[in-house]
């Protein structure tokens, strides 16, 4: 879990707007102490600095925004591969002797359940390894298939599809837990808007007196960028969690299954 996890979506929003905030007004009186004590200063330059660093600003939120909606979209595509796989799963298991196969479609039930429920824990270090438990008594149940009837095709196709439904399940996992924007990505963010927000400041004590409203609008408009950036990376908490709609509807019809 990264730092950022563990502060709300209302303290986000409340310390960015402050620091850079202070920022820009930390800037703007710079700005004034240094147009009084040295007046006859070339600023010409000061313009397009300012530009380069609310372009490059600009650049760094559109890609970190990218980076999290792409990992997003991912999470969303996987909890449809993860219902497909232990639907096909839980149907092949009709291939295996009657005992291991309803040995079986116990197991895959009580996955499913963990699998929706490991979806809005805070928590999901035991969900995972109950998972990984209930995977080695499925493949236990599919090696000893394997071995009595070496040559059944249709007991391979069991094996394939909970081969299928194990990388599906690793692939979710490293999606939720490391696939996030990295720490030092935060940091560089963080780092550009506020030396960017100070040399705003700086040129804006230039006309003698602050924009408030612009001002307001830019730190908001930024702030709400941030809050976008950690709801699509979080995807498990807060306004934009990955929909567990497929899973849900698969937990419904292997209830009402025999």
């Amino acid at each position: 879990m990264q730092l950022i996890d563990q502060v709300p979506i209302w303290l986000v929003i409340v310390l960015t707007f402050g620091v850079t905030s202070l920022a820009f007004e930390l800037g703007f009186r710079a700005g004034v102490w240094r147009s009084r004590n040295r007046p006859k200063e070339d600023d010409k330059s000061l313009g397009a600095l300012v530009g380069g660093l609310l372009g490059l600003l600009a650049f760094m939120l559109a890609f970190t925004t990218g980076f999290a909606l792409n990992q997003y979209i991912n999470r969303k595509s996987l909890v449809i591969q993860d219902a497909n796989s232990i639907g096909t799963t839980y149907l092949r298991t009709d291939f295996l002797p009657p005992d291991d196969g309803d040995a079986a479609k116990a197991l895959l039930r009580e996955y499913t359940d963990i699998r929706i429920a490991a979806a809005s824990a805070s928590d999901i270090s035991r969900a995972v390894a109950r998972t990984r438990e209930i995977q080695d008594e499925l493949w236990a149940i599919a090696v000893r298939n394997g071995n009595a009837t070496p040559d059944s095709e249709v007991v391979g196709l069991f094996i394939d599809a909970l081969n299928t439904m194990i990388d599906t399940h690793t692939e979710r996992v490293t999606f939720t837990q490391g696939a996030r924007v990295p720490s030092l990505m935060w940091g560089l963010l963080y780092g550009l808007s506020i030396v960017s927000f100070l040399m705003t400041g700086v040129q804006s004590s230039h006309d003698g007196k602050r924009n408030l409203l612009a001002m307001l609008l830019f730190t908001l408009g930024f702030s709400a960028v941030i809050v976008l950036i950690i709801e699509l990376d979080r995807s498990q908490q807060g306004l934009l969690t990955v929909s567990q709609q497929a899973l849900l509807d698969l937990q419904q019809q292997l209830n009402a299954a025999p």
